[in-house]
């Protein structure tokens, strides 16, 4: 009987011996999991002010396109309007001559011998 509980403890030491290594396996890999959640939470932080970023340079974008459109139409319509006001110019070889015409209702023309 004493032999049997020897041999009962001695198999319970070496079950209690595979415990704690298994123990501090698990505590090895536990901090393994915390350190990787906490850089992943850091990542995921990393990425909102990422997306963040990226979501006020979209509507910088899209204001700058707006004011771009805006600026390119304006400047047509000053095109257009500077365009009719410029003189209508014409080369006549036969006479070797320049003819300007300004537009408007008195039309004045000139013309300029080369």
């Amino acid at each position: 009987s004493h032999r049997k509980l020897v041999a009962e403890n001695d198999a319970l030491k070496k079950m209690a011996a595979k415990f704690e290594e298994r123990d501090g396996v698990y505590s090895i890999l536990r901090r393994k999991v915390e350190d990787h959640n906490a850089a992943l939470i850091e990542q995921n932080r990393a990425l909102k002010k990422e997306a963040a970023q990226n979501t006020a340079l979209a509507a910088e974008n899209t204001a700058l396109k707006r004011q771009l459109k805006d600026e390119n139409v304006a400047l047509k319509q000053h095109m257009d309007s500077t365009a009719s006001q410029l003189c209508q110019a014409r080369v006549d070889l036969d006479n070797m001559r320049i003819l300007w015409t300004q537009p408007g209702p008195e039309r004045k023309s000139w013309s300029l011998k080369i």
